[in-house]
């Protein structure tokens, strides 16, 4: 009996919680634990999160010189427990939550361990950031609000209709230029779209705003796919062969072009997945899907309908007029020389005006701000949009609001959000009273005792930290350096060197005339731009890849041509596709920004940049550098892509 009691007051029943992340299914796990704890937080010196196959994450642990000795100890006691068919197991307990309890199948004095359960990323960085600040004492919860959006009504109405009509003028432009091909297109985008959003429902993913945009651009972009083919069969449609034959040789020489500009894609969009967080993950894990499903139902779906409506007679020529006369010769090179130093000179200018407005340049996200709550009249009907137009026209774009209420009951307050006072003679919280003063000038209906001074009616006031937190900033850099080099790279592989450095200095050049055009127009830097930039990164590579491909078709085809005549052919036999496929997502871009809000907004601004600098930089960057990497002559584009020969081959030990 002694016994039994002194177990109960030993021992406590703990238990582990674990969720398949891909099927949602919880599994609940029993396990007698110790009330007393045998080492706390503080013998952990270091933990981070880890992950081997990009799936399933770890939390790995160093630690102190004595907590080393200390975990060693521990582990060995329960390792001198195990029997061959049981294993003593390490309970990792935080906030009285059973965390994780691995087995234990030997001592462990190497001075770091790890823990393993299954974890998502998310679960896994939450770990270890709280091993990181361990807490002597336990969390006790004040207060629990629920928040409204923090997008007012009419703004996520304005972004649905943004969404609505970039869709519609896609479908206009392909169907009013393609006819039947483009229909089949927009079908081959509809089945696109139930994919997407069939694989995020799968994989547990959420939809926000910014999920949203990346949608629509994302099939914007999958237009582009069937454009390039279109523009290829036409072309050997051109040369005299039939509707048949030419789709098939269409589809066969655009094939490897589409493959090569989507991985592309797809290594900014693993970057945004592995190095984002928040919202900026999730752009990625939107992107990423997309590419697979556009390959997919560009080069198989609309394909099969493609020799379907050809088999039946419902196509009866093939896919609209050309843009350009297929004789257009523009030496766009003799053009490079200018057109390089003026884009370099635009992006210098608009990056000194970056250091010129220095902290100015950045939105709360990043430099941090101010916060207030206010008392809502009890039953008041809030508009979040007039309390963000309140603030704007008091010069303060910058600001956001939510309605918060407690749960369990009690009075809903009003917390609103903007950047820094700048002038601290005013006091230190100069806007935040200002935006209040305008709430109670022009919606007195809102505020409970709207009658009490500004000061009275604010129940709080703070300074508040960037959201941007220096590990993201530095995260956002390395994502950048990462896709230049990754890119480089692939292309260095798939083409050649030349080819991989014209690529690289092509990107660079439209990240910062990007940033530059959107820090010369006005705009601030916060969390929704790291993504918008990222996302450039890979729409810009793709048309780069389309003419680097038809440069070194023209190279295999005509070897007797000087390189400079190669890449103005390769540029104006790719100039219709080029400025189809910009039109294209142009049209996107300009309906995000015009008919949205928020986020949406953004996203609508930074691609208007990103697809004309990455149609200008295809041209005037990409191309001369590869031009001027070779000096102009193509000796030592055919001896890096001229397979090597052998004796046995052509009867000589050249190259052996």
């Amino acid at each position: 009996m002694a016994g039994n009691n002194s177990a109960i007051s030993t021992y406590e029943v703990l238990t582990q919680r674990t969720v398949d992340g891909r099927t949602g299914e919880v599994r609940l796990q029993r396990y007698y634990v110790k009330k007393r704890a045998d080492a706390g937080g503080s013998i952990i010196r270091r933990s981070s999160a880890r992950s081997d196959d990009g799936l399933s994450f770890m939390v790995d642990m160093s630690f102190t010189e004595e907590g080393g000795k200390k975990f060693g100890d521990l582990t060995k006691k329960i390792s001198e427990g195990n029997t061959p068919n049981s294993l003593g197991q390490l309970a990792i307990v935080l906030d009285g939550v059973l965390q994780s309890a691995p087995t234990v199948q030997k001592p462990i004095y190497g001075g770091g361990a790890q823990i393993t359960g299954n974890f998502s990323r998310e679960e896994a960085v939450g770990l270890s950031n709280v091993l990181n600040n361990p807490l002597e004492f336990p969390l006790i919860t004040q207060d629990v609000t629920s928040v409204g959006p923090s997008l007012a009504k009419d703004a996520q109405s304005k972004s649905v209709v943004a969404s609505a009509v970039a869709v519609g003028l896609v479908v206009f432009f392909m169907v009013g230029f393609y006819v039947w091909g483009g229909f089949i297109a927009i079908l081959g985008m509809v089945l696109n779209l139930l994919m997407i959003l069939g694989a995020m429902a799968y994989f547990g993913a959420t939809i926000t705003l910014p999920g949203v945009a990346a949608l629509v651009l994302t099939l914007g972009m999958a237009v582009d796919a069937n454009i390039l083919i279109f523009e290829r069969v036409r072309e050997e449609a051109a040369l005299g062969k039939d509707r048949a034959l030419a789709l098939s040789e269409g589809y066969a020489r655009a094939t490897w072009t589409i493959v090569d500009a989507n991985l592309t894609t797809l290594l900014t969009a693993l970057i945004l997945v592995f190095m984002g967080s928040g919202p900026i993950r999730g752009f990625g894990i939107t992107l990423t899907i997309g590419i697979f499903t556009t390959v997919f139902t560009s080069l198989v779906t609309c394909r099969g309908l493609q020799e379907l409506a050809l088999s039946r007679g419902v196509m009866t020529r093939v896919f609209g007029l050309p843009v350009f006369r297929p004789t257009l010769d523009i030496p766009f090179l003799k053009f490079a020389r200018w057109a390089f130093l003026a884009s370099w000179l635009i992006i210098v200018v608009g990056l000194g005006q970056l250091a010129y407005k220095g902290k100015d340049a950045f939105g709360k996200d990043f430099k941090g701000g101010e916060s207030t709550l206010v008392a809502v009249a009890p039953g008041a009907k809030v508009d979040i949009g007039q309390v963000v137009r309140i603030a704007e026209g008091l010069g303060l774009p910058d600001t956001t609001a939510m309605v918060q209420l407690p749960v369990g009951g009690g009075e809903p307050t009003l917390r609103i959000e903007t950047e820094l006072t700048k002038d601290k003679s005013k006091g230190d919280f100069a806007n935040l009273a200002k935006i209040v003063a305008g709430i109670k000038a022009q919606h007195p209906e809102y505020l409970k005792d709207a009658a009490q001074p500004v000061d009275k009616l604010m129940l709080s006031r703070e300074a508040i930290g960037g959201s941007v937190s220096g590990e993201l900033r530095v995260n956002a850099i390395w994502s950048v350096v990462l896709a230049l080099l990754g890119i480089g790279v692939y292309v260095a592989l798939r083409f050649e060197a030349g080819f991989g450095v014209a690529a690289m200095v092509a990107t660079l050049h439209d990240v910062l005339m990007t940033i530059a055009l959107f820090v010369f127009f006005g705009g601030q830097f916060n969390a929704t731009l790291i993504a918008a930039i990222l996302l450039i990164i890979g729409y810009s590579i793709n048309d780069t890849i389309v003419v680097f491909d038809r440069i070194r078709e023209e190279l295999e085809a005509n070897p007797s041509r000087s390189l400079l005549d190669v890449i103005h052919f390769a540029i104006n036999r790719t100039l219709s596709r080029t400025i189809l496929t910009s039109s294209t997502v142009f049209l996107c871009a300009v309906a995000l920004w015009a008919f949205g809000a928020g986020d949406v907004r953004l996203y609508g601004e930074v691609f208007i940049y990103g697809v004309l600098t990455g149609t200008f930089s295809s041209i005037f960057i990409a191309s001369p550098v590869f031009y001027w990497w070779h000096k102009g002559e193509r000796k030592g584009v055919d001896a890096a892509e001229l397979p090597r020969t052998y004796s046995w081959e052509a009867g000589s030990d050249k190259n052996a």
